[in-house]
C-alpha cells in the first residue's frame, strides 16, 4: 500500500512540474510584453543626454526580460509529451518571429546610445551586463526549442529518419535560421559592449 501512494504521491509531483505547448506559447507572451517594455525604455533614452534613471530603467526591463526567457527555457525544457507536433512547433516559431523586429529595435537603440551609457553612472556596466545576459536566456530557450521541436528527437534515431514528414524539416530548418538571425542580433550588441 505504501509503495502505491508513493507513486501516485511522486507521479503527481511529476506531472506538476510538466509543460505543454501551451505553457511555451504563453511564455512567448509574456516574452513579447517584457520586450516591448525594454524597447519603450530604450527608445526613452535619449540619443544625446539621458539620466541614470532612464538607463535603471533600461536595466530593469532587460532583467525582466531575461527572467522571462529563463522561465520560458525552464518550461521547454519540461515540456510534454516530446517533441512538439507540427501544428505546435508552427504556431511556437511563428510567435517567436512575431517578436524579431522589436528585438532588433531594441538591440539597434541600445547600440546606438552606447556613448550615452558611457555618460551615465552604472550605466554601461549594467547595460554591458543585461546583454550578457538577455543572450545567454536567449540561447537557452533556442536550445530547448529546437531540441523539443519534432524533428530533433525522430532524427536521433535512423530507423526514424524515414517517418520524417517535409513540413517537420522545414520547420527546424526555419527555427535554426530564426535562431541564427537572433544570435547575430546579440552577438552585434555584445561586440559594441565588449
Amino acid at each position: 500500500m505504501r509503495l502505491s501512494s508513493f507513486i501516485f504521491f511522486a507521479s503527481l509531483v511529476a506531472s506538476g512540474f510538466a509543460s505543454t505547448a501551451a505553457d511555451f506559447k504563453a511564455d512567448i507572451a509574456t516574452i513579447s510584453s517584457r520586450l516591448q517594455t525594454l524597447e519603450k525604455a530604450v527608445t526613452a533614452f535619449p540619443v544625446t543626454g539621458g539620466t541614470f534613471l532612464q538607463a535603471f530603467a533600461i536595466h530593469n526591463s532587460a532583467v525582466d526580460l531575461a527572467t522571462a526567457l529563463q522561465s520560458c527555457a525552464k518550461d521547454t525544457k519540461a515540456v510534454t509529451p516530446t517533441p512538439f507536433s507540427s501544428n505546435d512547433g508552427r504556431e511556437i516559431l511563428t510567435a517567436a518571429e512575431n517578436l524579431e523586429g522589436t528585438m532588433y529595435h531594441a538591440i539597434d537603440g541600445i547600440i546606438a546610445r552606447k556613448d550615452q551609457f558611457f555618460k551615465v553612472p552604472f550605466g554601461y556596466s549594467y547595460i554591458q551586463g543585461d546583454i550578457s545576459n538577455m543572450g545567454s536566456s536567449l540561447k537557452n530557450v533556442e536550445d530547448a526549442l529546437i531540441s523539443a521541436s519534432p524533428v530533433s528527437l525522430l532524427i536521433s534515431s535512423s530507423l526514424a529518419i524515414l517517418r520524417v514528414h517535409l513540413d517537420q524539416i522545414s520547420l527546424l530548418a526555419e527555427a535554426n535560421e530564426f535562431k541564427s538571425r537572433i544570435d547575430n542580433g546579440f552577438a552585434s550588441a555584445a561586440a559594441a559592449f565588449p
